[in-house]
């Protein structure tokens, strides 16, 4: 398959960020906390990879917009962009648990168009592109499991902070029923290191509250090329924040209506 500049692209950048993050995934780190909760925390490394990523894009793509976890929203109204995340599960990465990773997704035209993750621990390399399917390591990823809600082993992803208490009471009640429900429902700490997973059929289904859009925007492009279904709309991609679902078509309608009757 010949894949886009800018996959090409994102690719070079993902691998050789993920390769500083796993040189130094040992290391003595100096850990900050970015707002009010101890989960949501950044090191020198997030800056060191964000920065690596931002270099090797910008050796073919001058003056690219885009927007990163911690530059933040250097869009300015562009319509073409990336969307960065240089290290989805800093906490788990400080723990020294193998479950991050890199994510890197192109927007053209307001479209979700290229989709890159990263798994450093491993060395695996997802990637896909719009109606040209998703990829690990050059293997063609086909989601062929049809497994009902009962069946399911479901990843469920949290903000780092809840801004509305009655939310936050909800997504957790939420959490709590679909873990009786279901095979048993997971929070890894990484929206990239599960939505890798769900491509590769190691998991069943995704439900997210809060989702930042750096954590799930290459992956949900990966997901929906592999055959997933998704309520993630690229309307919405300006957004900073999402709840969103993504599992097999056959049980997409009565996880969403079980959700709606949840909220």
């Amino acid at each position: 398959m010949k894949l886009l500049p800018q996959t090409i692209n994102s690719i070079k950048a993902a691998i050789k960020a993920g390769k500083l993050l796993f040189k130094y995934r040992n290391e003595s780190l100096l850990i900050k906390l970015k707002g009010d909760s101890c989960r949501d925390v950044v090191t020198e490394i997030d800056f060191a990879s964000e920065q690596i990523i931002l270099k090797e894009i910008e050796k073919e793509f001058p003056n690219f917009a885009y927007i990163s976890e911690e530059k933040g929203d250097k869009r300015n109204g562009a319509e073409n962009f990336w969307i960065i995340d240089p290290l989805d599960g800093t906490a788990n990465y400080t723990s020294g648990l193998p479950i991050y990773g890199v994510s890197i997704a192109y927007v053209e035209n307001y479209s979700l168009v290229s989709g890159v993750i990263y798994l450093p621990e491993t060395n695996d390399l997802y990637f896909a592109e719009l109606n040209k399917g998703a990829y690990l390591n050059n293997k063609k990823l086909i989601y062929t499991k049809q497994n009902k809600i009962s069946n399911s082993l479901i990843s469920i992803t949290f903000p780092s902070n809840f801004k509305d208490k009655l939310e936050e009471e909800k997504s957790y009640s939420t959490f709590h029923e679909l873990n009786k429900i279901s095979k048993g429902a997971l929070r890894l700490g990484s929206s990239v290191y599960a939505l890798a997973l769900l491509s590769a059929e190691k998991l069943n289904a995704i439900v997210g509250f809060k989702a930042k859009i750096w954590d799930i925007a290459a992956g949900v492009l990966i997901a929906k090329e592999s055959g997933l279904e998704t309520s993630f709309k690229d309307k919405n991609l300006l957004e900073i924040e999402h709840d969103y679902i993504i599992c097999n078509k056959d049980s997409f309608n009565s996880l969403n209506k079980y959700l709606l009757l949840r909220n």
